[in-house]
């Protein structure tokens, strides 16, 4: 009965971090004229970061959101990259893809155990970040905040 009582408060307190309305998913910094959403999910934590007449981005974190950026570059049908790139950022691995359709998706997840994981390493939930960029400057936008994620912030 503790560990079930220790348990709930771990996930009380995680998720208390997560639903604040104001507060970006891995406190993401967003530049200026951009708003952020949180969206009520089931199972992860959705949302929108907008601006008005501009780019939405969507996000979805959690365990069961999978990696959207792998699912593209596994598919044989749908949606086609025109480009991706594969890193390690503070100790997560990072995958965006460009597709020829022009949604840019980014994935953070955590890296596989002996994969050159750093000391700064950490545990990462999926997080899916994806929109539709009309020009390069969207792309811009979306890349600037969004590589400010950190997981660890939540």
């Amino acid at each position: 009965m503790k560990n079930v009582a220790v348990g709930l408060v771990m996930v009380m307190a995680l998720t208390t971090g997560c639903l604040a309305q104001d507060q970006t998913p891995g406190a993401i910094v967003l530049l200026s004229g951009y708003k952020h959403q949180k969206i009520q999910g089931t199972d992860s934590f959705p949302g929108r970061i907008r601006k008005d007449n501009g780019l939405e981005i969507e996000y979805d974190i959690g365990g069961l959101t999978g990696n959207f950026a792998e699912q593209i570059l596994s598919r044989t049908s749908g949606k086609k990259p025109a480009w991706s790139k594969e890193q390690t950022m503070r100790g997560m691995r990072v995958v965006t893809v460009l597709t020829t359709d022009r949604w840019l998706i980014v994935t953070f997840s955590s890296l596989p155990p002996g994969l050159g994981r750093s000391s700064q390493g950490v545990w990462a939930l999926p997080a899916n970040f994806s929109a539709k960029v009309n020009s390069d400057e969207d792309i811009a936008d979306m890349l600037s905040m969004i590589m400010t994620y950190s997981p660890a912030s939540q």
